[in-house]
């Protein structure tokens, strides 16, 4: 047999397989036999029947819940970002005096809240959506991204927290760049989801 023979017999083969027994099950049908059924009237006289009632009003979600805080915890953690970022101590001016402790500024105090809510959120997700998580869909699932992207984001706020100068004006060991990727990773994974 040939390569044409060998299409054409699996063509034959799968007509008898799939569509010759759906013809059968649609004869079936339309033979059955409803004479033990009974009527819908009949039904609803039956105890175990209980009418649905339909709520007189529409569905209201609630103004808070489990899903809303994780998501306003990653918001929450993404603006705390932009906040540190914005008042970095270079960038307050004459305000700051160099060689000052770095750990009382506004900076330090909204990187330190971006880790913090990052850390909920995370925690929070893995709480509320820890079903979504499946490896099906392999790691470009926008449920799995979302997941890694923002672990991915608050571990990068933690390193730029550790590796910040002790002293206004110290050695930045390039804890910039870190927070800076943090924030672009977290902004990544919420917009995945949005």
């Amino acid at each position: 047999m040939n390569s044409i023979q060998h299409q054409a017999a699996l063509i034959v083969l799968a007509f008898i397989l799939l569509v010759m027994p759906m013809g059968a099950i649609a004869g079936d049908l339309k033979q059955a036999d409803y004479s033990n059924a009974i009527g819908q009237e009949e039904y609803k006289k039956k105890p175990e029947y209980k009418a649905y009632k339909m709520p007189s009003e529409p569905f209201q979600e609630s103004w808070f819940t489990g899903n809303k805080a994780h998501m306003y915890l990653g918001l929450g953690s993404l603006l705390a970002a932009g906040v540190a970022g914005m008042t970095a101590p270079d960038s307050e001016g004459a305000v700051v005096v160099p060689n000052q402790p770095s750990t009382s500024t506004t900076h330090a105090y909204a990187a330190k809240a971006a880790a913090a809510l990052g850390g909920a959120a995370v925690v929070s997700g893995l709480w509320y959506h820890f079903e979504d998580i499946t490896l099906d869909d392999g790691i470009m699932d926008p449920d799995m991204l979302h997941m890694l992207l923002g672990i991915a984001g608050t571990a990068a706020y933690v390193y730029a927290i550790s590796k910040a100068p002790k002293v206004i004006g110290g050695p930045p060991a390039g804890h910039a760049a870190a927070g800076i990727a943090g924030a672009g990773l977290m902004f990544t994974g919420i917009v995945l989801e949005w």
